[in-house]
């Protein structure tokens, strides 16, 4: 979980769940000067057996701190690290890759100017020399990064980096299923080839989904809905429009019929394509339900089984 709004921290979570759950089930880091630091290194290449694996590794770093860039741009990039990666082991320093790229012609310096910010952020609140992997390995938790606004302006593209280191080391091991949520997406980047936009379109190859929260308002040509449209996920506290098509494929009438009229806090309806695993195909899907205290459900106590909440 990418925490950017300050809806996870440990404080609000411990006034919606019992102590006892959210010490057992989740882990927080809380990255910024005097917190903690960026988790992982981002310029690690463990676990990289070929030249090929470290720079997809690196240009996804790269990648989702530059934003969007023409095919040209993204040739050279990868051109220039088959020279720079192919002596280099475990882990590479970000800054002096910065450094060696604006020595690189334009393009190079193109890129270093849109990632300077970022990683002097990165610079100021330092980072664990630790992979992904390194980090799961600490306990079955539920891990909430909390991003804040203590990293400067970069937020997003620090954000947006992590992610797409995250989804690097997904693909390359795939060790079980993984759930990437960001509450909420600020300014992220979902133009061809960026993490986010990467994991819309082959998240499901690699058993990883990605769930996100947004408070602002898409214009209907944007880029951004065009992607999101792409998984075709709708949530509504009350449908605002087409009520009585929503209520249909509910099995009623219409709006009065489906009670749409008597919404509570708590109510939902969720309109998704839900991937079939037995015909391999995606199905549209209408569901309604209600939001639950979680102490009084059987799941509750599953967890309390799973991770000795007593």
């Amino acid at each position: 979980m990418f925490d950017v709004s300050g809806s996870y921290t440990k404080e609000k979570l411990l006034k919606m769940l019992p102590a006892e759950v959210v010490e057992k089930l989740f882990k927080f880091i809380n990255i910024g000067v005097g917190k903690d630091p960026v988790p992982v290194d981002l310029g690690s290449l463990r676990g990289c057996e070929s030249l090929p694996d470290k720079k997809r590794a690196i240009y996804s770093v790269l990648r989702a701190a530059t934003g969007a860039i023409d095919k040209s741009t993204s040739r050279k990039l990868k051109g220039f690290l088959s020279d720079y990666l192919k002596d280099k082991d475990f882990s590479i320093d970000l800054n002096d890759l910065c450094s060696e790229l604006e020595q690189a012609g334009a393009f190079g310096a193109e890129i270093a100017d849109r990632i300077e910010s970022v990683l002097a952020d990165i610079r100021e609140v330092g980072y664990d020399e630790q992979t992904w992997e390194d980090l799961f390995l600490q306990g079955r938790k539920i891990i909430i990064i909390g991003l804040g606004n203590e990293v400067g302006d970069s937020t997003h593209q620090l954000l947006d980096m992590l992610v797409g280191s995250l989804f690097n080391w997904q693909m390359n091991h795939d060790s079980g299923f993984l759930s990437i949520v960001i509450d909420e997406l600020v300014d992220q980047d979902f133009s061809t080839g960026s993490p986010l936009q990467t994991i819309v379109k082959q998240g499901r190859k690699f058993h990883t989904a990605l769930i996100g929260a947004t408070q602002d308002y898409y214009n209907q040509g944007s880029s951004s809905l065009d992607t999101m449209k792409q998984a075709n996920i709708k949530s509504f506290c009350r449908p605002g429009k087409s009520e009585d098509h929503v209520a249909q494929k509910l099995g009623y009438r219409d709006a009065i019929d489906a009670g749409f009229n008597k919404f509570k806090a708590g109510d939902t309806i969720l309109e998704l394509d839900a991937y079939n695993k037995e015909t391999g195909e995606n199905e549209a899907l209408t569901l309604n339900g209600r939001v639950v205290n979680f102490v009084e459900t059987p799941l509750y106590e599953k967890f309390k089984e799973l991770y000795g909440c007593y």
